[in-house]
């Protein structure tokens, strides 16, 4: 009778069998649920041979894994079958067309620990679209790829206007108005300002250029020269009668934006290339407004509504405001 190996022996072969290459027993459904220096073979993660190259789809090239978790995995696609439990992935629970558009953010799904290989879970912190985008929040509530087209910008306004009696300076005399007008104006202190603004706003309302014709609404010129400031500007330009604004950017400055609005139609010129311009109406600037002091809001002109609006717009509080009924040139800031 052949006698059987001794205990010793069979207690060491079970022990160099689960050893020798234990770290490549990682369960898989397919080469993408191994790293890059595996393939899987018979659903076991396999230290890749030149014979196994040829498994791994073409033109993977090793880097399947890092584009599969760089892709979020959206309602109605697939993530990997087997995953490392606290690995995540990027993931969308609604329509995947709107995945990272607007407020439609993209969630975060978590691979948890079943006690066996890790399965993932549901899709947590994404973001939902409005059924509608009237909130006027400067956000694409949405997920259209438009912010605050359903918003009315005056009516938000008139249901809580700015007060503008406090937080600021007063008037002081500047030039750029014409026909015996003065300036009224007023820079913000900083404790009034939004934190965390990335730009400053700045506004300025106007009735009609110097060159205006009485009962002609033609278009007439103002000059305005756009200074250097601690932030980006971005500029609300604002007049009942129609105005062509004419933008110069002194060296140094840096213009972000311009938002031109009136009861007539505006024009801007001199923007530099790659600046966003908004042409608004009355519908937007929601008053004419050339004066913050109450004497000098009267006649059918708010400028608490005007500058109002531009912080819905924006999204901040202006850094400064001037104005006047008739004008020429000004400079922004004015300080």
């Amino acid at each position: 009778m052949k006698s059987a190996p001794p205990l010793g022996s069979i207690v060491a072969s079970l022990v160099i069998a689960l050893t020798t290459g234990c770290e490549a027993k990682v369960p898989c459904m397919s080469h993408l649920d191994c790293d890059r220096s595996r393939t899987c073979v018979d659903h076991v993660c396999m230290v890749a041979t030149a014979a196994d190259a040829g498994a791994r789809p073409a033109g993977d090239g090793g880097d399947a894994e890092d584009a599969r978790r760089a892709t979020p995995v959206v309602d109605g696609g697939t993530e990997p079958t087997v995953c490392a439990p606290g690995e995540s992935i990027a993931c969308y629970g609604g329509d995947p067309a709107l995945a990272g558009i607007g407020v439609c953010t993209l969630g975060l799904e978590q691979c948890i620990d079943d006690g066996e290989f890790g399965h993932w879970g549901s899709c947590e912190g994404w973001g939902a679209p409005s059924a509608s985008d009237s909130t006027c929040d400067g956000a694409d509530d949405d997920c259209d790829g438009t912010a605050d087209e359903d918003c009315d910008i005056c009516e938000a306004v008139r249901s809580a206007p700015p007060d503008l009696s406090t937080g600021h300076t007063g008037s002081v005399s500047l030039p750029g108005c014409s026909g015996g007008y003065t300036s009224s104006n007023y820079v913000r202190s900083a404790e009034t300002l939004t934190p965390g603004a990335t730009a400053e706003l700045h506004v300025i309302g106007v009735y009609e250029s110097t060159t205006h014709t009485v009962g002609a609404h033609t278009i007439g010129p103002i000059r305005v020269n756009v200074r250097p400031t601690r932030l980006p500007m971005l500029l609300s330009l604002n007049a009942y009668e129609p105005i062509q604004w004419d933008i110069v950017v002194t060296p140094g400055a840096s213009l972000a934006g311009v938002i031109a609005q009136g009861y007539y139609t505006p024009v801007v010129t001199g923007v530099p290339a790659g600046v966003p311009v908004t042409i608004g109406g009355y519908d937007r600037m929601c008053s004419c407004g050339y004066g913050w002091e109450p004497e000098r809001r009267t006649g059918g002109c708010d400028t608490a509504l005007t500058i109002g609006s531009a912080r819905v717009q924006t999204g901040i509080v202006e850094t400064s405001f001037q104005g006047c009924y008739q004008a020429f040139e000004l400079n922004v800031p004015f300080t």
